[in-house]
């Protein structure tokens, strides 16, 4: 009976070795996974930073634009400024010139009452 007894536990013990050597090779296969999905996550993560550095250079790039656009639009608005101020120079020296000219043709018609 004690050899029976000892057989069985022996058994039973070479079963445990077994499924201890089973349970050893799964968590062999956990930790492998686990060790993929670290990597995976190192490289979501690098490329959520390159993609970060990326948006930050764009949008440093859309300001450098915007700065430029409004300084061409203030320069567009100092033109406009100029013409129209030239524009009104214009029309005083027409203004002028028209008088002038009616100032000659009086003048002309005054000296030709003269004849010399």
């Amino acid at each position: 009976r004690v050899n029976q007894t000892t057989v069985k536990v022996v058994g039973t013990i070479e079963d445990i070795n077994k499924e201890m050597g089973n349970v050893l090779e799964s968590f062999k296969h956990i930790t492998e996974r686990i060790e993929k999905m670290n990597q995976g996550i190192e490289n979501m993560t690098a490329s959520a930073q390159e993609q970060s550095a990326s948006a930050q250079e764009m949008s440093s790039a859309m300001q450098k634009v915007e700065n430029s656009i409004k300084s061409i639009m203030e320069n567009l608005h100092k033109n406009y400024n100029s013409i129209k101020e030239l524009q009104g120079d214009s029309n005083k020296i027409r203004e002028n010139s028209k008088n002038l000219h009616e100032i000659s043709q009086n003048l002309i018609s005054q000296i030709s009452t003269f004849n010399f």
